[in-house]
């Protein structure tokens, strides 16, 4: 295992110095010199080793040992994977930041984009990805969660939990699960947001048809008031939908439709908004 491990470690290291020679090469470009338009912002690390850097881009891979990979690409791009085994960050844009910290293993901070910034740490097999400009996504502090950004000025946020997910498919959107597992906050569309917080199996979704904001919740108050398995959704715009607070098994839906709905004063409750009428009452 030691010497495949070097032997690995040396072909990566024959990769990078034929990238930086590749790059160093290229006619017209100042290797020396940052203020080059043509100077290339690359950074590459390897299981604490810097396989090749140049410009402003910079990348940590950690320490030996821990089979870590960053990767920056772009200028003012940032890259860390540090504290646990086999984790990635690649930033891939302008002024990104791609940072796996503290204890965790096979976690991936992944940015495409500018001007963003992916974290994961403190839990294995998280995941934290943006597809996008100035967005954020961070996925941390439990086990197999996935923070995912896909748009412009949105946010993804998973926090003290596991197998929980943050999904954001639209502008100027966020969506977040925190204290609790197996939940869910879902936005498809521009100006909403979802929360799952606070409980254990709640969902939280929107998918926005309009251009005016919507708002879902689904869990509990707080740390105190502990609420699972509640469902808020809307299906439309302008609407709202709340499910939970500090009771269980609730459903609050906005289905083609404009309206508010809530069941959050008791178990089992449901309240439908939709086209066909309005329905509310218990399980």
């Amino acid at each position: 295992m030691k010497q495949a491990a070097r032997i690995g470690r040396m072909g990566l290291l024959a990769v990078g110095l034929g990238i930086g020679a590749a790059l160093a090469g290229t006619p017209g470009t100042a290797a020396a010199d940052p203020s080059s338009p043509l100077d290339p912002n690359v950074a590459i690390s390897f299981d604490g080793t810097s396989l090749f850097q140049s410009g402003t881009a910079t990348a940590d891979s950690g320490t030996a040992g821990d089979f870590d990979l960053a990767i920056a690409l772009g200028a003012g791009s940032h890259a860390t994977a540090t504290g646990g085994i086999f984790d990635s960050a690649i930033a891939l844009g302008a002024d990104d930041s791609a940072t796996m910290l503290g204890t965790g293993n096979f976690d991936s901070a992944t940015v495409v984009g500018n001007g963003d910034d992916a974290f994961t740490g403190n839990g294995s097999l998280d995941f934290a990805t943006i597809f996008g400009n100035g967005s954020s996504a961070e996925a941390s502090t439990g086990n197999l969660d996935s923070a995912s950004t896909f748009g412009t000025d949105s946010s993804t946020d998973v926090e003290d939990g596991s197998l929980d997910s943050a999904t954001v498919v639209g502008t100027d959107s966020a969506s977040d699960t925190s204290n609790g597992n197996l939940d869910s906050a879902t936005v498809v569309g521009g100006l909403s947001d979802a929360e799952a917080r606070n409980g254990d199996g709640d969902l939280a979704s929107v998918v926005n048809t309009g251009s005016t904001e919507d708002h879902v919740f689904a869990g509990g108050t707080d740390s105190s008031f502990l609420s699972s398995n509640d469902i808020a959704s809307v299906l439309g715009t302008d609407s709202t939908a709340s499910a939970g607070g500090g009771f269980s098994n609730d459903l609050a839906e906005v289905l083609f439709a404009h309206g508010n709905a809530t069941a959050d004063t008791a178990n089992l409750l449901y309240d439908i908004v939709s086209l066909f009428g309005n329905f509310s009452g218990s399980f």
